[in-house]
């Protein structure tokens, strides 16, 4: 495994320093702190960040999109009056010799990108790969089309040093996975990599990322919100069911660290509040999660109650079991149906819940299909 790991670092630092070998190559020419004439030389657009919205990515980005060759962005955040900081989103794994990029002989689809950050330093531009390490055994990365940069920013400062964030969007699971790095000496190095394994970032499907206001002095608070994914109960990525999250996250050290975390108040959040209670044998949160008589239909509920008849007549909650929501269908059907596939059957169930805030359980039925 520390074998791997040291094939995985000499490649990504010989990637690194050929793709800086490259990049310097194609603006050799270019001589003055002029962002246009590095975007030609280049052969980009120059897109401006506006450094006057909010710090916040919620875009869908095409990944044929962005020129096809690319974009030199001139980052937002903090100024002091030059502003020759720039981030390169070029399509294509590497840069090629003679000025054309790999996408351009790579087949359709399976280009990757290439990401560079680039700062004037008073003689020259300067270039920092800004392509995280590959993970996996060692060896070349395979190209990702899938995963596209979607924005940069600096979001703190200190002095010289400054501390950005870049904001990568993988496609299938339509999540934001941001990258900060550190800016020093008009170079940029990975600060951390929250696709990393020890990360403790979790992705939220169809949200967006937001910076609490940026201070000179410490790095913002960050902010994830979208869709989220649960596990014991899934919810289809395109469908309507499912429910919000919002987690703070702190920069600890040197990494972001989930802080609080808030949920939806509706329905799916309720039944799989249920439904992890039950796996997890806490019959009390359970309990608490329902309408006791309505319930039980009893005039007399209580949780021993409660406890005898899951273990009777619902045991397949208290087993490690995969539940799946239904999309709700036409007709005025119970819109929280949810469905257990067996080897042999399919369950279906239908939970009725009380009205909000509290949208407690008032009712389970299921029917084999």
């Amino acid at each position: 495994m520390r074998r791997a790991r040291a094939d995985d670092s000499a490649f990504a630092q010989a990637e690194g320093e050929e793709t800086t070998r490259l990049l310097e190559q194609k603006i050799a020419s270019v001589t003055t702190p002029d962002v246009e004439g590095l975007a030609r030389a280049l052969g980009v657009q120059l897109v401006t960040e506006d450094e006057e919205s909010d710090s916040s990515e919620s875009l869908v980005p095409q990944a044929s999109q962005p020129a096809q060759a690319g974009q030199l962005r001139r980052l937002g955040g903090f100024k002091d009056g030059r502003n020759t900081e720039c981030v390169l989103f070029l399509a294509g794994q590497r840069i090629a010799e003679g000025g054309e990029s790999a996408a351009q002989s790579m087949p359709e689809g399976k280009a990757g990108w290439t990401r560079a950050f680039l700062a004037w330093d008073g003689s020259r531009w300067r270039v920092s790969p800004l392509d995280p390490p590959p993970s996996g055994q060692g060896g070349p990365r395979s190209p990702n089309s899938e995963i596209a940069p979607l924005g940069a920013r600096i979001i703190s400062a200190s002095g010289e040093d400054q501390i950005m964030v870049l904001l990568l969007y993988a496609a299938p699971a339509r999540a934001l996975y941001p990258m900060v790095y550190q800016v020093k000496n008009y170079a940029a190095s990975l600060a951390w990599d929250s696709l990393s394994e020890d990360s403790r970032y979790q992705a939220l499907s169809g949200g967006r990322i937001e910076f609490e206001e940026a201070k000179r002095t410490a790095v913002p608070a960050m902010v994830a919100s979208g869709k989220t994914d649960p596990g014991l109960l899934v919810f289809g990525r395109d469908g309507a069911r499912g429910f919000q999250a919002r987690t703070v996250y702190r920069w600890i050290g040197n990494q972001y660290v989930p802080a609080t975390t808030e949920y939806e108040a509706n329905e799916d959040f309720r039944l799989y509040e249920f439904i992890s209670a039950l796996h997890l044998h806490n019959y009390k949160a359970a309990y608490a999660l329902i309408d006791p008589a309505k319930f039980l239909r009893t005039d007399k509920p209580s949780l021993d109650v409660f406890r005898d008849t899951v273990q009777k007549s619902w045991s397949e909650f208290l087993d490690d079991r995969i539940f799946a929501a239904s999309e709700p269908a036409t007709g005025g059907s119970n819109d929280h149906a949810f469905e257990l596939d067996e080897d042999d059957k399919k369950v279906k169930y239908f939970p009725e819940f009380s009205p909000g805030p509290m949208y407690l359980l008032t009712g389970l039925a299921r029917r084999e299909e």
